[in-house]
């Protein structure tokens, strides 16, 4: 995809936005094509159901109606797919994508071009799609500062979950190696499910999110796996904080470091993070501008990083190196 392209995708973007020194806006993104991918079809069980580990007193999965149910999401599958595979080591992993606000599951993907690198990794991927406020933009209902401005309450903890279970009842999909990944107000969302779904998750990746104010509102029932991502020029979520409007209140959101540092602390990661190196994500800023800080003595499953991208804005042009690093980061994570 030329690099052109994308830049001029993203510029309309951040046009459809609305107005950013109001409410939070989380960028509209995208994934082109998906190369190989192919759009799954709804399917039967083979199994009778899926690892029903943590599920105890949930309402039955739907097998009938669609995905997502009355938010049908988008699944792709990899090419090659073995629907009747039962090995769990070689069922595919899962990845949820949750985009910005004002965005789409579509446009998120064709930003990340999650689906183009995950298919040949033999990932399965779901591009799900956030509830219609008055104003026509899609959110997240995810922390109390971002992003359901008009009260309507969904709730997302509920939906994600139950997307999740859908779709490994219904794939050949390893529960053991589900992960998820979101931008802006998708990235508030998705830290706050590491937050309170970390069983469900073997590890999140969180672009220009944050979590809640208050650190005691994020409490993981196992260590997770956590990488945030965010640019030092970040004019809609600061990387030092700051606050949005949100049903006629001011709520304050944390600073990328607080956000990382309360994910490290509940991870028990007990030595300070060192940053190896610097490394070339972006294509808009010059120079290798990403500096990765790993935390140190974290416990297993709680691997927890920090790529803090210098003069990075809300929504980089990503480079190529982007997504193969953040795959690098997964797939040291799996739940077993």
């Amino acid at each position: 995809m030329a690099r052109s392209f994308v830049l001029g995708a993203v510029a309309w973007l951040v046009v459809a936005q609305g107005c950013a020194s109001k409410e939070p806006v989380g960028p509209a993104q995208a994934v082109g094509p998906s190369d190989a991918a192919v759009d799954a079809p709804i399917v039967a069980p083979t199994d009778g159901g899926i690892d029903s580990g943590g599920d105890e007193g949930l309402p039955p999965i739907d097998m009938t109606g669609p995905i997502g149910g009355s938010r049908p999401a988008d699944v792709k599958l990899p090419n090659p797919y073995n629907a009747s595979e039962t090995d769990p080591a070689k069922k595919h992993p899962l990845i949820v994508l949750l985009h910005g606000y004002g965005a789409t599951g579509v446009l998120q993907d064709f930003y990340f071009r999650l689906s183009r690198e995950a298919n040949p990794r033999g990932y399965v991927v779901a591009l799900p799609d956030g509830t219609l406020n008055s104003q026509g933009q899609r959110f997240w209902n995810a922390t109390d500062a971002c992003c359901d401005n008009e009260g309507q309450g969904p709730d997302d903890i509920a939906y994600v979950r139950d997307l999740v279970r859908q779709i490994v009842a219904r794939y050949a999909v390893d529960p053991a190696r589900v992960y998820l990944m979101g931008h802006s107000n998708g990235g508030f969302l998705t830290l706050r499910l590491a937050c309170e779904q970390a069983k469900r998750f073997a590890a999140v990746v969180s672009l220009a999110g944050a979590t809640w104010a208050d650190p005691a509102r994020c409490a993981p029932e196992l260590p997770i796996g956590v990488l945030t991502v965010h640019g030092t020029a970040d004019q809609t979520v600061a990387y030092s904080g700051g606050t949005f409007v949100q049903k006629g209140k001011t709520i304050a959101y944390p600073s990328a470091q607080t956000t990382i540092d309360t994910f490290a602390t509940r991870n028990g990661c007990t030595k300070p993070a060192i940053v190896e190196g610097s490394l070339d994500f972006v294509d808009d800023v010059l120079g290798a501008e990403t500096k990765p800080a790993h935390y140190q003595g974290c416990k297993a499953g709680g691997m927890t990083e920090h790529w803090e991208v210098e003069g990075g804005s809300h929504i980089p042009a990503l480079g190529t190196a982007f997504m193969p690093a953040v795959f690098t980061f997964l797939e040291k994570h799996a739940r077993r």
